[in-house]
């Protein structure tokens, strides 16, 4: 991938330098669904010629791979995924311990995997080398991974650096992927009439079957439109896959994966060499340095988790953004420790005991807007912004530089299993607290917080497990998250979705308020429990309520009671819209340069018998014009002259 051209202009100028070094970083599947998704595409690409068992074959075109695909056609991820499919319980057991004593064995393996060009004819995506106790590497047109026992290295050709991670064990990369008595998916048959000779040696040839119709579902229309099969030599090793589509009803080869055994590697294969203008980058190190608990603002610890807050800052209008690690303590580590899952040769995730998850962004007197997450080494980490919803700017302040906050985080792995509560549900943790928070002048602005997190991203980019929030859209009247990565979008463009994100669920507290708000009405019925409600709309504070807002009262809400427009952007003239409301008794103007010249509008409501002007800009006359026409009305009027 190109170097990010925005990265120059649009980073904080203290981070550009270094955000502009991983500019050409190709990590742009940074989440686990991610990774997922590009693999099930993979699975789905166009057919290419084959040799099926017993079938004919069909020359077909396919679209050029994707250069993630190719990547991945080269991952063991592959190869762990013909484990997965291969040993089922209709072959039982027996087949999967002679499989496993026999890769135990091997000391060294070789994948090629293969797909067809435009023409048909096989086209090598790229290869993989294991040798046990050495390393192993995976290597393609594009990416280069490799772990030498010491360190793993990934470079992707034409990027200007390369990352660095310790080590995950190229011994325990692959006992992995044979310990798959767990990942039991699918079932496989005996397939005699395939069976053929692989480089030379005699193979069995078995079908990967798909699970059956679950009860009750009708399998019309859900013809077999894929199927594999994969070859097993006689000393239990597995030799070849082969997926198949059937296209205009016939069937032919899609993709080809052949492994060898105990053969030479070449010396080189294992020597992280990308070239002497390639920096490196240590990912450990610019991750840990993010999740110093030395240098966080606050740490707490409930649960056997460690809870720290790095970085607090509050910004206009009394926002504070927030970037926070959670991970577990030595003890809860030592009873639960870290798990690993491989998704591609070298790439794991290693999942920790607690993380952020994904929290609701309506909370009581505030909205929580995710910007980001990352996860590394069993830490996960959130960035994210509290806005006060209809309440004012120091609405989260406790105490001279504090803050009072809500907290969550929610439980994982066997780490949760222990924590479920009566109903076998695992256990979300929430919970109120008090941390500092620094307090620039001038305030930072929204779009400054949003670079800075741009950047924290820019600069974790060979991390692979990270995420931007780009907000929420409507997907056939659903709401549907949008995520994306710092590859995918500039500096500028995430500021914009960050500012859409929040006025989304501000236009949505508006539009209740303007259609169905309420308030509690003075007349409890202790024998029913009824209480009759009065129409109400609470807007104060919510920055986008405006005139236009007004206008709608007359048309959507004529029978409302009760409006507060406190500390808003409407005008004297916007005040003209509510003339027509005959049942408006209680109305809020404070904090807003309302002046007697809208007073005035409000001189025809009949109904109206309360209204606030304090810390507006009416005065002690506008209010005694408005009396004599409403001599039933009392004014709040504050600190009015």
């Amino acid at each position: 991938m190109s170097p990010d051209p925005d990265l120059d202009t649009e980073l904080p100028h203290a981070l550009a330098d270094a955000a502009r070094s991983l500019a050409s970083t190709p990590l742009d599947e940074s989440a686990i669904e991610r990774v997922r998704l590009a693999a099930r595409q993979l699975s789905r690409n166009r057919s290419i010629v084959g040799e099926r068992p017993d079938s004919t074959q069909r020359p077909r075109g396919r679209r050029r791979l994707s250069r993630l695909a190719l990547g991945l056609a080269t991952s063991l991820g592959l190869a762990v995924a013909v484990w997965q499919l291969v040993w089922s319980h209709s072959e039982g057991s027996k087949l999967y311990a002679q499989v496993r004593t026999a890769a135990e064995k091997v000391s060294t393996i070789h994948v090629v995997s293969e797909f067809a060009g435009p023409a048909g004819v096989m086209r090598r995506a790229g290869d993989l080398w294991f040798a046990r106790g050495v390393g192993f590497a995976c290597v393609s047109d594009e990416l280069t991974r490799i772990d030498d026992g010491q360190f793993l290295w990934e470079y992707t050709r034409g990027a200007s650096f390369g990352s660095r991670t310790k080590t995950q064990g190229p011994d325990w990369m692959l006992d992995q992927a044979l310990d798959i008595k767990l990942e039991l998916e699918r079932h496989c048959r005996r397939f005699a009439d395939g069976d053929k000779e692989i480089g030379s040696i005699p193979c069995r040839c078995y079908q990967v079957v798909p699970p059956p119709v679950p009860a009750g579902v009708e399998p019309a229309g859900r013809e077999l439109m894929h199927e594999s099969f994969v070859y097993v030599s006689a000393d239990s090793l597995v030799r070849r896959m082969e997926t198949h589509e059937k296209v205009q009803g016939q069937w032919v080869v899609r993709t080809v994966r052949t492994w060898e055994y105990d053969i030479a590697v070449p010396p080189e294969s294992f020597q992280p060499n990308f070239g002497p203008q390639v920096e490196i980058v240590d990912a450990d190190e610019i991750f840990q340095r993010l999740v110093d608990l030395r240098t966080a603002a606050h740490v707490t610890e409930r649960d056997g988790l460690i809870y720290a807050v790095h970085r607090a800052v509050q910004f206009e209008n009394g926002g504070v953004a927030l970037m926070a690690s959670v991970r577990g303590t030595e003890e809860t580590l030592a009873k639960f420790p870290l798990r690993r899952r491989m998704l591609q040769p070298g790439l794991y995730f290693v999942e920790g005991p607690a993380t952020h998850g994904r929290s609701s962004p309506q909370g009581h007197g505030w909205f929580q807007i995710e910007l980001a997450q990352a996860d590394h080494d069993g830490i996960n980490v959130k960035w994210w912004v509290l806005i006060p919803r209809g309440r004012p700017i120091d609405a989260f302040d406790v105490e001279s530089g504090k803050v009072m906050l809500d907290f969550g985080v929610v439980a994982n792995g066997a780490y949760a299993d222990e924590k479920k509560d009566a109903q076998g549900v695992r256990l979300s943790f929430l919970w109120k607290e008090a941390i500092p928070v620094s307090r620039p002048e001038p305030r930072a602005t929204l779009e400054s917080i949003v670079e800075s997190v741009y950047a924290d991203q820019a600069l974790l980019r060979a991390i692979p497990f990270k995420h931007l929030d780009l907000g929420v859209s409507d997907v056939n009247s659903s709401l549907t998250a949008k995520m994306g990565s710092i590859e995918q979008t500039t500096s500028a463009e995430f500021a914009k979705a960050v500012a859409q994100h929040i006025q989304y669920w501000q236009r949505g507290d508006i539009d209740y308020q303007v259609r169905q708000g309420c308030a509690m009405g003075p007349d409890w019925n202790l024998a029913t429990g009824e209480n009759k409600t009065i129409p109400g709309a609470f807007l104060g504070y919510y920055s986008l309520v405006d005139d236009d807002t007004l206008k709608r009262f007359a048309t959507q809400r004529p029978n409302v009671q009760i409006i507060s427009l406190r500390h808003t952007n409407i005008s004297n003239a916007g005040l003209a819209h509510l003339k027509s409301l005959e049942s408006l008794t209680d109305l809020d103007l404070a904090e807003t340069n309302i002046d007697d010249t809208g007073l005035d509008h409000l001189a025809g409501i009949q109904s109206l018998r309360r209204v606030n002007v304090t810390a507006s800009k009416v005065t002690a006359a506008g209010i005694a014009r408005l009396k004599a026409a409403l001599p039933k009305l009392e004014v709040d009027a504050g600190k009015a002259e």
